[in-house]
């Protein structure tokens, strides 16, 4: 699916009526996302799904850094540790960290909604005001601190 973004300004984003702000899953903690060893021996194998975001990841992080943590954490402000936590399947990425890193590396409107269909859903400009603020974001090629911005104005959320 296609986003158009064209249409989209944040200078409306006010002027705009959302069925919500974020997704349920977006507000969740930090720690909840994560998997213990116990967990990780039960756990069936992961889903198609889930194998592919991982895969597509690590291969947009090499296009996009040459494979460098520290230009990673600059651009996105996603740590090491956190990315090869996703990497091995230990823990998931949260709706608010796949934005991090859409938008940090200057991922295209489609691919991050590919992304984000395989995280848990695409993005839901019409209805969902953090969504709309990431496509917006994306189409102004805002850098991580810009957007950091946003979503504080216009949801409330931090990105650190």
């Amino acid at each position: 699916m296609s986003i158009d973004i064209t249409q989209l300004s944040k200078a409306a984003i006010m002027s705009i009526r959302f069925d919500g702000i974020v997704e349920a899953s977006q507000q969740t903690d930090k720690n909840a996302l994560r998997v213990s060893a116990t967990d990780m021996r039960a756990r069936p194998a992961d889903s198609e799904k889930s194998i592919e975001l991982r895969r597509r990841l690590g291969r947009l992080w090499h296009e996009k850094t040459g494979g460098s943590y520290p230009k990673l954490e600059s651009l996105t402000l996603i740590k090491q540790n956190t990315f090869q936590t996703w990497s091995s399947g230990r823990r998931r990425t949260s709706r608010l960290e796949l934005a991090k890193f859409v938008v940090g590396l200057s991922i295209d409107i489609d691919t991050a909604d590919e992304l984000f269909a395989l995280q848990d859903h695409a993005l839901d400009c019409v209805n969902n005001r953090f969504d709309y603020i990431v496509a917006s974001a994306i189409k102004d090629r805002d850098d991580i601190e810009q957007f950091g911005n946003d979503l504080q104005k216009y949801c409330g959320l931090s990105i650190y």
